[in-house]
């Protein structure tokens, strides 16, 4: 936008000054690169590549939506990768102009069909409880039920993947900011509020495992190192979450936990629902929970965000010497 405001021989100029694209800079605007038979612009042609380039990543998009059984969006991404590729060839029409100028009327009309469908390829995108009902066990199509990602499941484990979409668990870290004084460097307390959805007392479990891992920068607080593995930390305090302030309704729990000493402290933590009927929220995939438990790392000393079947919370406690 820039160099076309500047004018071309502007914006020509204002790129030679580039190091090492002196050379270069003649070929943007006024002269052609000849590729075989074809000449081409350079400004032109980085526009018709960007196009070109949306079109692929759109076309894999529409792939991948046809493949999830999500009709909608997929025929907006195939809207989306024509008119894509109708920019791009637009772009190639044009000579000697600045890459957005370089679309040329037809061009525009395309790129403004790219944006609508985007959105409307967004919008139109199943969401997981979509996904659910058309995939899960009351789809209307016979042919669908227990498909896609549900496939394998038993009633069981699709009503647990249900709660895991309604009802999934809320976890979040603090520092408690009036516990500093009277401590040493780097000691600080911590404050985990976990908020469940149809929690039951007395039925229900909190299953949470924290760890803490430490670390240290050199003097000029640029490399940083860990010294030591996660290890697990266990709270000193537990309160309920009420609904409000009657306290009719217990909603969850905080958690309490002390921090070692170092400069630098991560804090990790992990939560699953498990209800008052034995399940857990948020579930396992079904591909993960055919796996022997040995394989799945449970014991709260590692955590991993990636591994499925918990919600996660971290933040990292940096200390000055």
């Amino acid at each position: 936008v820039t160099a076309r405001l500047a004018g071309n021989e502007a914006a020509e100029k204002l790129v030679a000054h580039i190091p090492g694209l002196k050379n270069a800079s003649p070929y943007l605007y006024r002269k052609q690169i000849k590729l075989w038979s074809m000449k081409l612009h350079g400004m032109a042609t980085f526009g018709a590549g960007v196009a070109g380039l949306g079109a692929v990543m759109a076309t894999w998009d529409a792939i991948d939506s046809f493949n999830e059984d999500d009709d909608d969006a997929a025929a907006a991404y195939v809207v989306m990768a024509v008119a894509g590729l109708g920019a791009a060839l637009a772009a190639m029409g044009q000579a000697g102009v600045a890459v957005l100028a370089g679309f040329g009327p037809f061009g525009w009309a395309f790129i403004t069909v790219v944006i609508l469908a985007g959105i409307i390829a967004y919008l139109l995108k199943d969401t997981p409880l979509e996904k659910w009902a058309k995939h899960g066990p009351f789809a209307l199509d016979i042919a669908d039920r227990i498909s896609q990602e549900y496939k394998g499941y038993d009633a069981l484990q699709c009503l647990q993947s249900l709660y895991s979409l309604l009802l999934l668990p809320q976890i979040k870290v603090e520092r408690l900011a009036n516990t500093s004084a009277g401590k040493g460097f780097g000691e600080h307390d911590m404050v985990v509020e976990c908020i469940v959805p149809g929690f039951e007392v007395n039925k229900s479990t909190i299953d949470l495992r924290a760890t803490v891992q430490t670390g240290r920068v050199n003097q000029r607080g640029q490399a940083f190192r860990w010294t030591s593995k996660q290890e697990t930390v266990y709270p000193y305090k537990i309160q309920p979450v009420y609904a409000d302030d009657q306290q009719l309704q217990q909603i969850g729990a905080r958690y309490y936990y002390h921090t070692p000493k170092a400069l630098r402290v991560k804090f990790r933590a992990r939560l699953q629902h498990i209800t008052a009927d034995q399940l857990r929220i948020p579930t396992y995939p079904k591909q993960y929970e055919d796996e022997p438990d040995s394989a799945r790392p449970r014991d709260g000393v590692h955590i991993d965000n990636n591994e499925p079947g918990w919600v996660y919370t971290d933040m990292m406690l940096r200390y000055r010497s």
